[in-house]
């Protein structure tokens, strides 16, 4: 477990997982605002756990974490972590909410329990978020966080426009 509030559990995300993020990341909302990764089937997604989120454990000493209720099944609602990007200067924090729990304030608590972790863990001082020019309420929730628009820039992979922010954690 990374972290634990009233209402939430943040913990590594494993092949366990798959069957919800298989559906999570076929959303359209998911496709509209972050990308399609190609994942289609279960054992698409058990790769890609493998391959992204739990090689990112290994190799960054952090990654994506699991955001589940925290009740007494764990029901899992999204994940929310930080992401070592090539092309972005600093460790940015990224998440993503199943649409059937939106509008509860899971990413904000979450995120919030990264930014503590990422500071009192994991000795980090400064972050990046990226969200695309057409996600508000990424925006507005970013801000809310205590990010700052620091400029636009395009996404090497996809040439989409993303608004570029920064937070100080100190």
């Amino acid at each position: 477990m990374i972290a634990k509030s009233e209402r939430l559990v943040l913990r590594k995300i494993d092949e366990r997982d798959a069957a919800f993020l298989l559906e999570l990341m076929n959303e359209p909302a998911y496709y509209a605002m972050i990308g399609d990764r190609g994942l289609r089937t279960l054992d698409d997604t058990i790769e890609h756990c493998r391959e992204v989120f739990m090689a990112s454990y290994d190799k960054n000493g952090f990654g994506m974490y699991l955001i589940c209720l925290n009740d007494e099944g764990q029901t899992p609602v999204g994940f929310c972590g930080l992401l070592k990007r090539d092309w972005l200067e600093l460790i940015d924090i990224g998440y993503a909410i199943h649409s059937n729990h939106w509008r509860k304030g899971y990413a904000f608590e979450a995120c919030q329990m990264v930014l503590a972790h990422a500071l009192n863990d994991l000795g980090m001082r400064e972050l990046m978020a990226i969200t695309s020019l057409e996600n508000d309420a990424s925006l507005s929730l970013l801000k809310k966080l205590g990010f700052h628009v620091t400029g636009e820039r395009v996404h090497p992979e996809s040439g989409d426009g993303l608004h570029v922010l920064q937070k100080r954690l100190v």
